[in-house]
């Protein structure tokens, strides 16, 4: 996301493409939402993916903020209501202060077209619905954006991308919770 920034901003006054867009398109980007977790992880636990706040009732920490959404929360798809597991759906939906936030901040976003939500492991390109394997309304839609973008990204580093919905082609699990299909729905 960081380079996204730097490159929109050193692109604009020499790039006309770039410079087109951005006239016309509003762009929000929002290059970290879970900072506390994010320094853990170099500090403490790499694999850490949840925040850091406290559970009241439990010694343990965190809520994994990709079930803290409220469609399908604590839905029967990789979810958890143990406080000490990885994938803890958090007390309610918006229970941790991350998404709640983000959620306020995405709702008051008038005409809301796209939105991606970078996640920093895999090399995956995740379509709704990531709680179910059955197609959108418009997945015709998604499916073609999702291979052009595949294809865009792959093609840049000669690294291949895989994208899907659902499962992902069984790549993945289905999740119930998450940011993605939110932000669709």
């Amino acid at each position: 996301t960081t380079y996204l920034m730097d490159r929109l901003l050193q692109e604009y006054n020499i790039n006309d493409e770039i410079n087109m867009f951005l006239n016309f398109v509003d762009i929000h980007i929002i290059p970290l939402v879970n900072p506390d977790g994010y320094v853990y992880t170099w500090e403490q636990d790499r694999w850490w993916r949840k925040n850091r706040q406290i559970n009241p009732g439990s010694d343990c920490v965190g809520t994994d903020l990709n079930r803290n959404w409220d469609i399908d929360w604590n839905g029967e798809e990789s979810t958890s209501e143990d406080p000490c597991s990885y994938i803890y759906v958090g007390s309610s939906p918006f229970s941790a202060p991350e998404t709640n936030m983000v959620s306020d901040y995405i709702s008051s976003i008038p005409n809301l077209v796209n939105h991606i939500d970078v996640h920093s492991y895999g090399a995956l390109i995740v379509g709704p619905w990531g709680f179910s394997d059955e197609p959108t309304d418009d997945n015709d839609e998604i499916f073609c954006l999702g291979t052009n973008m595949q294809s865009a990204v792959s093609n840049t580093n000669n690294y291949t991308y895989v994208f899907g919905t659902g499962s992902v082609n069984n790549l993945l699990y289905l999740i119930s919770g998450g940011m993605v299909d939110w932000v669709y729905n």
